[in-house]
């Protein structure tokens, strides 16, 4: 286990957060997927927390952590920029209810997606839900430079990036990767061109 964080610079735009049974397998989808606040039902200091494929992300103020089970961590990525906190966005107009340890949280709406805001001038921290995995995005503003973004990863015993270059980041035999960045640029209409 690494006893100091490693220093991670992403330098496109996207990621996406999957763990395949088998490499070339689809991965499963656990649950409703989306964000949910946290009422109590979730100990620490997790704001809000979403089911996929590999188990489960919860984000706290200073990032995302990921679980591969219920009390089993992973580790934790988080943003060296910024003191905005996460806010909920895209309302899937549906809600959840929790009744675990004696706590009764009812009623929580779903969220499509997390927003970290100004982690620097112009660029802004997604994370999304999408088909039972959890994608992040680094949204920039005309201009900016997502070099500029640094994140941490604690507790994670290996780093590796594939020939793919997807970045593996592995704990107890376990393995979660983020797929290789990509980038495109958001036309008026809403549509994406890719870039690169």
């Amino acid at each position: 286990m690494l006893r100091s964080c490693r220093s991670l610079h992403i330098v496109a735009l996207a990621g996406l957060i999957a763990h395949p049974a088998v490499a070339g397998e689809p991965a499963t989808t656990l649950g409703f997927g989306g964000f949910v606040g946290n009422r109590g039902q979730w100990d620490g200091d997790v704001r809000y927390r979403a089911r996929a494929s590999f188990g489960a992300v919860g984000v706290v103020d200073e990032g995302f952590e990921l679980d591969l089970a219920e009390g089993v961590r992973a580790g934790r990525i988080s943003i060296r920029h910024g003191e905005a906190p996460f806010v909920a966005e895209s309302p899937r107009g549906v809600t959840h209810s929790y009744f675990t340890g004696g706590v009764r949280a009812a009623g929580l709406p779903v969220f499509d997606a997390v927003r970290r805001p100004g982690v620097r001038e112009g660029v802004d921290v997604v994370l999304r839900t999408v088909d039972g995995t959890v994608r992040f995005d680094l949204e920039l503003a005309p201009g900016r430079d997502a070099g500029a973004v640094t994140f941490d990863v604690e507790g994670i015993e290996r780093l590796r990036v594939g020939d793919d270059g997807a970045l593996a980041l592995e704990r107890g035999g376990e393995v979660v990767r983020l797929s290789a960045p990509v980038a495109w640029a958001v036309e008026p209409d809403g549509g994406r061109t890719p870039i690169g």
